[in-house]
């Protein structure tokens, strides 16, 4: 029964890699299982199943995932429409702030060097 379970395996597996990483920090000074190590924080959904509101905030969290993607998605191609306008308007202007795409996006979305009125 403790192989069949996934999550045995995959805590098997973090402190394997935990252990590797250890004796590499001892043994040489590059360490480059150190990203590994930070794997042992995805061991806080294991609680997700233990508890029922807490594995139905879980799950609501990973079906609101694609639909924020979704309105994230459309407001980058409205963002994109208004820098593209800006570039072609103002970039004989102001080329400072509007000389090409990125800073366009810059000066339109960066943050404002005056709070009480709009950088443009």
């Amino acid at each position: 029964p403790f192989v069949g379970n996934p999550w045995n395996c995959f805590d098997v597996l973090l402190v394997f890699l935990s252990c590797v990483s250890l004796i590499n920090r001892n043994t040489s000074e590059v360490s480059f299982l150190q990203p590994l190590e930070y794997a042992r924080a995805f061991r806080i959904f294991r609680l997700a199943g233990k508890f029922d509101q807490l594995r139905f905030l879980v799950g609501a969290i990973g079906t609101s995932v694609v639909p924020m993607s979704n309105g994230f998605l459309i407001a980058l191609i409205v963002g994109s429409t208004f820098c593209v306008l800006g570039t072609e308007g103002f970039k004989e202007d102001d080329p400072a702030n509007f000389g090409s795409f990125a800073r366009t996006f810059y000066t339109l979305c960066g943050p404002s060097r005056q709070f009480n009125r709009p950088c443009v």
